[in-house]
């Protein structure tokens, strides 16, 4: 539309420019004006016809200014009569501005226009958005500087260069930020470890492993901390202990958000499989009236001298009231603590006795030294925890083995 304008525009402005010129022609030059007209009537009518095809005018533009051109080139200009040779200067004049007049303003328009490509357009708008963070970034830094305590500001100041791609940046900030907050907090080393993994191609050395680490030390269930600690076992090739890290980190999952569960078990059982340890059985989706219970298994630190890695693990449920068969039960080894399972009722010894079967169920871990299913003195157990499929279908709970049996 804007072409349409201009176009129409700069035809009107040559016809108040020519028509002095056209009206001082004699007579005998009038076919000579026709001649030119004509011209210039049929070059506009091939660059609108160009600008239809580039679809930069609809049919109905284009009908629109096809009728000003013949309104405004073709109307007969009539005038006073001069000498020929007069009438042949002034037709050079009229040339000359029609042919200058278009071709002046389109090189205007390329050097003063405001237009840009969608590409330019998201270039400019980037590099404002980016302007304007870095404007505000300074602000920050100057607030920081004035106020050191502010947590909270460093943190967004760092965030601010990773969402910027700086990780070198990022990494002095949260470092900087640390010495202010005596390196004790958590989020800080955990996120100046990012950086610097960030920094180097994504590869965690024993730099940021330490930064995790001491994350750990000062708060254990640390989510973040958990991730990266098992992300960067997991890529230095110590699948153990990325799977200590993760196992830790799926217990703090809550049961709102299955497709985070499902993910992590994902990766979980890699690292498990690699470090050849049983695969743990983890359901995509549970339906919501289909029984199932979440259990989280940990040995207390006291006993863990009292336990070969290869020992047998117990974990089942079995009837609160009723026979001792148990209902559902996962098998595996003492060297998989810390673990997670689930007990469906597709894991039941007999088909017919499972969770199904029974509204109340007791669930309990059991470390075996003969690796038998009953129960025998020096086994080292957990207490009985109560589900009540009454009152929910599925059910998530955590077991501490602290006891031997007698």
């Amino acid at each position: 539309m804007f072409i349409l304008f201009a176009s129409l525009l700069t035809l009107l402005g040559l016809f108040f420019l020519l028509q002095p010129l056209l009206q001082t022609m004699t007579q005998s030059s009038q076919s000579k004006r026709d001649q030119l007209n004509q011209a210039i009537y049929h070059s506009k009518v091939d660059e609108l016809s160009a600008d239809l095809d580039k679809g930069l005018l609809d049919e109905e533009e284009y009908e629109l200014a096809l009728q000003d051109l013949q309104q405004t080139l073709v109307t007969d200009i009539t005038g006073e009569q001069y000498q020929p040779a007069q009438t042949k200067r002034m037709s050079g004049i009229a040339i000359f501005i029609a042919v200058s007049v278009p071709l002046s303003a389109f090189g205007l328009y390329q050097n003063l226009s405001t237009f840009e490509t969608e590409s330019e357009t998201q270039e400019r708008l980037i590099a404002t958005q980016t302007q304007s963070m870095e404007a505000a970034m300074q602000s920050l830094r100057q607030s920081l500087q004035d106020n050191p305590q502010d947590l909270d500001g460093w943190k967004m100041l760092g965030q601010s260069y990773t969402t910027l791609e700086q990780y070198e940046q990022a990494k002095d900030v949260y470092l900087t930020a640390l010495q202010h907050f005596n390196n004790s907090d958590p989020d800080l080393l955990v996120l100046a470890a990012e950086a610097s993994a960030f920094a180097n191609e994504e590869l965690f050395t024993d730099y940021e492993l330490n930064l995790l680490a001491r994350a750990l030390s000062i708060k254990p269930q640390h989510e973040r901390a958990l991730w990266y600690a098992g992300y960067a076992s997991f890529l230095n090739q110590k699948y153990a202990d990325s799977v200590t890290h993760w196992t830790k980190l799926l217990r703090l999952v809550p049961d709102s958000r299955p497709e985070v569960k499902t993910s992590l078990s994902q990766f979980l059982n890699d690292a498990r499989d690699r470090a050849g340890m049983e695969t743990l059985i983890v359901a995509d989706r549970v339906e919501s009236n289909q029984r199932e219970i979440t259990v989280n298994v940990a040995l207390d630190d006291s006993l863990h001298t009292q336990i070969s890695a290869n020992e047998t693990l117990f974990i089942y449920a079995k009837a609160a009231t009723g026979p001792p068969m148990p209902l559902s039960l996962v098998r595996l080894s003492a060297g998989d603590l810390p673990v997670t399972v689930r007990l469906t009722k597709e894991l039941a010894m007999i088909p017919d006795m499972n969770l199904d079967s029974f509204p109340q169920v007791v669930v309990l871990a059991r470390i075996s030294k003969s690796g038998q299913a009953i129960s025998q003195a020096g086994d080292l157990i957990s207490a009985q925890q109560l589900v009540d499929f009454e009152r929910a279908a599925q059910a998530e709970i955590t077991l501490l083995i602290n006891q031997v049996y007698n």
